[in-house]
C-alpha cells in the first residue's frame, strides 16, 4: 500500500499520466478568412495563403503546431489544461474545460469541445496578429 501511495505522489508530481492524451492528435480545421485576411495584409509570417480554407493541427500532450502557414509550422508552447471553476462551497460549475498558455505576449488556446484554436501574438489592435481555427474535427486513427 506505501509503494501505491509513494508511486502515485511521484506522477503527480512529474506530470505523468495527466498529460490528457484523449484530446492528441491530428485535427482538420476550418481558418478564421477574416482573422487570416488582416494578419495577411500586414504581411505577417503567421498568416495561411488566402487561397487555403483548410488546416491541419496536430495537437499532443499539451502542444499545438499549426501546419502551413507562410512561414511553415507554428510550434505553440505546452499548454495547462485549466480548471473547472469552483463555488465557494467547493462545488464545480459546470463549464467546459480549455488548454490555455499566455506569458503576456503571446497566448493560445484550444477549446476540444468546441474545436476552437486561436493564437494571439502581441495586441491586435496595435501591430500584433491574431489567428483562429475552428471546427477543428479529429481525423480518426
Amino acid at each position: 500500500m506505501k509503494r501505491l501511495l509513494i508511486a502515485c505522489v511521484i506522477l503527480a508530481l512529474t506530470g505523468c499520466g495527466d498529460n490528457h492524451s484523449e484530446f492528441n492528435g491530428v485535427y482538420i480545421c476550418k481558418i478564421g478568412q477574416i482573422v487570416n485576411s488582416e494578419v495577411a495584409a500586414q504581411g505577417s509570417e503567421y498568416s495561411f495563403p488566402l487561397v487555403v480554407v483548410k488546416a491541419k493541427m496536430t495537437f499532443k500532450n499539451g502542444v499545438m503546431t499549426i501546419h502551413g502557414m507562410k512561414s511553415g509550422d507554428y510550434v505553440g508552447h505546452e499548454m495547462a489544461l485549466t480548471a473547472a471553476p469552483v463555488t465557494p462551497d467547493g462545488r464545480k460549475i459546470m463549464s467546459e474545460r480549455e488548454f490555455k498558455y499566455d506569458d503576456g505576449v503571446v497566448s493560445e488556446d484550444f477549446f476540444p469541445k468546441y474545436g476552437i484554436a486561436t493564437i494571439t501574438i502581441g495586441n491586435p489592435r496595435y501591430d500584433g496578429i491574431m489567428q483562429q481555427l475552428t471546427n477543428c474535427k479529429k481525423e480518426q486513427e
